[in-house]
């Protein structure tokens, strides 16, 4: 099997549904960034010990796949659904209430490993959600999906002060 096409090589690349799009368009640079973001959650998570810290990073992770499906369609089928808001507002609030109770407020990245990867993943995901406002100014992005990219950098940084917690 070749992991190589050839179509991109004149700048274009095709949409999950289908249509050839120039690779720099913002609809290509949202999901691009949140591909990227979805790496960075990937070493998160390879970091992580296989424990519940490491499970609730690669359901939000395992989500990411929707989002750049449905900002890759140009039909309306939604990936990103109310559910997947309150689902990841659930995880926030488990990780904020038990730093909450340290009386932990602002921390410096770098206190180990995996609270710097998870710091790293929590700048790519405000970046993430820039360049998905940036699309969203030139075609319509579903509520619930801005809602779900705007908890991910409230959640990683809640895991990542846990993490040097649990260190």
């Amino acid at each position: 099997m070749r992991y190589y096409t050839r179509i991109g090589d004149v700048g274009e690349t095709s949409l999950y549904t289908g249509e050839r799009v120039p690779k720099n368009s913002l609809r290509v640079e949202a999901y691009g960034t949140v591909d990227e973001l979805q790496a960075f959650m990937g070493y998160a998570r390879a970091v992580a010990s296989k424990g519940e810290l490491n499970a609730d990073i690669e359901s939000i992770e395992s989500k990411l796949v929707g989002v750049m499906a449905q900002l890759a369609s140009t039909d309306d089928k939604l990936h990103i659904v109310s559910q997947d808001v309150a689902d990841i507002e659930a995880i926030c609030d488990k990780y904020s209430n038990r730093v909450d109770s340290h009386g932990f407020k602002f921390v410096l990245p770098g206190g180990s490993v995996l609270s710097s990867a998870l710091h790293v993943a929590r700048t790519v995901a405000r970046r993430c959600e820039r360049r998905v406002i940036d699309y969203a100014a030139t075609e319509p992005v579903d509520a619930e999906l801005m809602k779900y990219l705007n908890r991910i950098s409230d959640v990683l940084y809640a895991m990542a002060v846990y993490a040097d917690l649990e260190e």
